[in-house]
């Protein structure tokens, strides 16, 4: 299958799920942020930090944003895991911003 009818596929099986729930009430559309997840907040720095490289790249269009930002990427899980790790372990340097960070969840709107 060649790539303009391989992507027209996916164009039209997004629109198809879009067109059914908005036509049927049966289902709760809810559009959520993707840096909001509670369950994950290990993961908000570093991509907060993609997003903010993404944005400076098509902006600016510096290639150093674009290759810091691959850079980033390649690196992530390695952050992610540090980030976690002085989460459980209290490490200072870490443990209170993600608890600041997850405050932001617990507020009522």
């Amino acid at each position: 299958m060649d790539a303009y009818k391989l992507q027209l596929k996916i164009f039209l099986m997004e629109r198809i799920a879009t067109w059914i729930l908005m036509n049927d009430a049966s289902f709760v559309v809810c559009a959520r942020d993707p840096f909001a997840a509670r369950s994950r907040i290990y993961k908000l720095p570093v991509a907060l930090i993609c997003d903010a490289l993404k944005i400076a790249y098509v902006t600016q269009g510096r290639e150093q944003y674009k290759d810091v930002f691959q850079l980033v990427s390649h690196v992530r899980r390695g952050w992610t895991r540090q980030i976690r790790l002085g989460d459980a372990l209290h490490v200072g340097g870490i443990h209170p911003y993600l608890r600041r960070l997850k405050s932001y969840w617990d507020r009522k709107a």
